[in-house]
């Protein structure tokens, strides 16, 4: 392919994607897709966080601190169940 074809040829894609990007309808729909992706990866990193959290819990706040042995017998070591997976 010559240097001028390779050219127009460019050009005429960065014509048609100027067009899809100014279209308001593209733009729009673009934007709903990603709004919803970064929405299901917060969801992910929200629940991994507090899953986290409820483990972690416990463990610091019945390891954190000097505290007495009278107190550190009342704390409960047993992490959560895991759920059953199916």
């Amino acid at each position: 392919m010559s240097d001028q074809k390779k050219i127009n040829s460019w050009i005429r894609l960065a014509a048609n994607l100027g067009l899809l990007l100014t279209d308001a309808e593209m733009r729009r729909d673009a934007g709903r897709e990603v709004k919803a992706r970064v929405d299901r990866v917060a969801e992910a990193i929200s629940d991994r966080y507090d899953d986290a959290a409820d483990r972690l819990g416990p463990a610091t706040h019945c390891g954190a601190g000097p505290i007495g042995r009278r107190e550190r017998s009342r704390c409960s070591w047993e992490l959560p169940s895991e759920p059953a997976s199916a």
